[in-house]
């Protein structure tokens, strides 16, 4: 049961780790013209922390029911799972937004250019720790090649919002983003 807190705490902790202040979703639709500031708090639907904590909470109950003995290392179990549901903010849809976030390639060249790739909220996701769930990632595509010289700094990311599922080998997104901009982020 204290590792099952425990890791229940470990997922729940990625909420927003960049820019704590909130911008009210009304505020979220202005003139598609201009890109409002939002944090990751903005994508999160109300009461999707009891969702999140019901999801994994069920899927644990039927591993240890499954599996008295515990996980094995290396076994088939032994896997990190996407806890979360695809549910988005609708009001966020078709909105020109700035999000700070993480690069997270999809795949790479030489040149470190990218035409899809995931945004996420804090360092590592989706590669060395559980991915956030899918309404706390947004998968971003860019008409033309984005270049990103370094994956392990944060960046401002500017475009059109969708909510529009995509499912990727590393994780999936409940969230798009056209992105029309990307600049080095700063703590004001």
């Amino acid at each position: 049961m204290k590792s099952r807190a425990l890791f229940l705490a470990a997922t729940l902790a990625f909420v927003p780790v960049l820019g704590q202040q909130s911008v009210p979703l009304a505020h979220a639709q202005k003139s598609a013209a201009l890109s409002d500031e939002i944090t990751w708090d903005d994508l999160w639907p109300p009461g999707e922390d009891e969702r999140l904590e019901e999801i994994y909470t069920t899927y644990m109950a039927t591993l240890e029911s499954a599996n008295p003995e515990g996980i094995v290392e290396g076994g088939a179990l032994d896997q990190m799972m996407q806890f979360g549901t695809f549910t988005t903010v609708e009001e966020l849809d078709n909105t020109r937004v700035k999000i700070p976030g993480f690069v997270v390639p999809l795949d790479f060249n030489a040149q470190n250019e990218y035409t899809e790739f995931l945004i996420v909220p804090y360092f590592g996701a989706c590669l060395h720790t559980p991915p956030p769930p899918p309404n706390q990632i947004i998968f971003a595509k860019s008409k033309k090649p984005t270049k990103v010289d370094d994956i392990y700094v944060a960046y401002w990311f500017e475009g059109v919002l969708k909510t529009q599922r995509n499912d990727t080998a590393l994780a999936d997104a409940a969230y798009e983003l056209e992105l029309a901009g990307m600049s080095d982020y700063s703590f004001r």
